[in-house]
């Protein structure tokens, strides 16, 4: 007998066989891509006092949210806001706007 034993060793457990379905990174991929542009035509904007802070966000949740529904763009919409408030990095962006 030999001493060989564990994961993948004789008489061990196998590893997972590979993923049975789509997963959420394939779903997100097929979301609507936001170029550079469209961010920066957004926050000259709000420099500029043509957009509000709200309507940024309104327009970044219709930009991001095809396909969703209204639940789902309530979320993502409360997702950004929270962001905005609690991350410090985006906090100063958005102060410096």
């Amino acid at each position: 007998m030999t001493g060989i034993g564990g994961p993948g060793g004789i008489g061990g457990p196998k590893g997972p066989s590979g993923p049975s379905g789509p997963d959420e990174l394939a779903e997100a991929a097929d979301a609507p891509a936001v170029s550079s542009k469209q961010l920066d035509a957004m926050v000259e904007s709000l420099k500029s006092g043509q957009l509000t802070p709200q309507q940024a966000i309104d327009r970044m949740v219709e930009d991001a949210s095809a396909g969703m529904g209204p639940a789902e763009k309530a979320d993502l919409r409360e997702l950004i806001v929270d962001l905005v408030a609690n991350d410090p990095y985006l906090a100063s962006l958005v102060g410096r706007v």
